[in-house]
């Protein structure tokens, strides 16, 4: 028996995901995998994906393409005056005040790029090494039961991890350096296009000075680089501009996070 597809459905999302899914180039299919690849294929697998794919996938499909969207959970009767002195709080650089406020509301806000760094998390530890060895653990659970009963000497035991870890560090950091190199073929980016967004990706929540990205930065790049970078950055719609006190700052997007996500895929396999 068929499984049914418990979620909600919405026909004005689902009518919106049909109609990206049809007016898509095969430019923008790029980067599409499994499911959602053959959702792109043909009018007839769009629109079985538009009816019947989970909130989850819809939300995954529409930020590929470039949608942003923001899911707000309030108590009931926060006004929206009340909402928009918090944003003035958070503009106005007064942190402290505006979560203090978030607390008082109960006010959450998630977006696509916080939905696409979790989902990023989960790749990533799926596909990790050790998730496959937590795996084997549990198939020989018997044998694991008679480990207490050998001889194990502790200090050989963290000798032996820490000389496994030293090995793992080392081949990964070749692998995150051949990955740079090649990131223009890889991820369509510069190498130092690819270390901006990773930068920024370290600090998803906050809008970064440019100043202090070019402090960052410089010495890796000249000054017509790094603004040329961030043009280019800018109007692939991997990072976000902001305008506060008349100082440009930035943010990674959620393509910019679906792009760190596939330098990781890459780093880790």
């Amino acid at each position: 028996m068929k499984k049914r597809n418990k979620s909600l459905q919405n026909p004005v999302i689902n009518d919106l995901v049909y109609t990206v899914l049809y007016n898509s180039s095969y430019e923008q299919k790029r980067g599409l995998e499994g499911k959602f690849l053959r959702a792109a294929m043909n009018e007839k697998s769009a629109k079985s994906f538009a009816s019947h794919s989970s909130t989850d996938e819809k939300n995954f499909i529409l930020s590929h393409f470039g949608f942003e969207y923001f899911t707000v959970i309030a108590r009931r009767g926060l006004a929206f005056e009340k909402m928009k002195d918090i944003l003035v709080k958070f503009e106005s650089n007064k942190k402290v005040s505006a979560l203090k406020d978030l607390s008082e509301e109960g006010l959450i806000v998630v977006s696509d790029k916080e939905f696409l760094r979790l989902l990023g998390f989960a790749s990533q530890t799926i596909n990790h090494p050790t998730f496959f060895l937590n795996l084997e653990f549990l198939r020989q659970g018997y044998n694991i039961k008679k480990w207490s009963k050998r001889n194990l000497n502790k200090d050989d035991l963290a000798i032996r991890e820490t000389d496994e870890m030293a090995s793992f560090l080392a081949a990964k950091f070749l692998n995150v350096h051949e990955k740079i190199e090649h990131s223009q073929t890889l991820f369509g980016l510069s190498p130092n296009q690819l270390k901006i967004v990773l930068y920024l990706y370290t600090k998803p929540h906050t809008y970064i000075p440019e100043t202090e990205l070019w402090e960052y930065f410089d010495g890796a790049m000249n000054t017509r680089e790094f603004k040329t970078n961030l043009r280019v950055l800018h109007r692939a719609y991997l990072i976000q501009p902001s305008v506060s006190e008349r100082k440009k700052q930035y943010t990674i997007s959620g393509a910019g996070t679906k792009k760190i996500n596939l330098f990781f895929d890459n780093v880790l396999k």
